[in-house]
């Protein structure tokens, strides 16, 4: 990680997760289903949900890796205040880095207007 780069901020309890989901901003896009939340107090949070129904720990913890280093690749220099929930599809374990990085920017500019 560059020494400029924000961290990237998690919501931590499920009152966070229900406060966004309730909040009925929804957006698909490609492997994924975005809830958003313009209360944030600082920043860029964002809360990744990986249901069992996506495969085994392996699967679902590569996905987490993978959606929390690209959105904190896009979310650098960004200064959106959003709280994000972000609901995977399988897809996102078997598309790759560029194009997930690509849905990723996409959800970002449009949830940010």
């Amino acid at each position: 990680m560059n020494k400029g780069s924000a961290v990237l901020e998690t919501l931590r309890t499920g009152s966070e997760y229900r406060r966004v989901r309730s909040a009925g901003n929804v957006m698909r896009l490609g492997p994924m289903k975005v809830f958003r939340d313009r209360g944030a107090q600082s920043g860029l949070r964002v809360g990744i949900v990986t249901p069992r129904s996506l495969g085994n720990a392996v699967i679902r913890n590569r996905i987490k890796r993978r959606l929390k280093a690209a959105y904190q690749l896009e979310a650098c220099g960004n200064s959106v205040r959003l709280d994000i929930v972000v609901h995977p599809a399988f897809e996102a374990a078997t598309c790759n880095f560029g194009e997930l990085r690509q849905y990723v920017r996409k959800s970002l500019t449009y949830l940010a207007s």
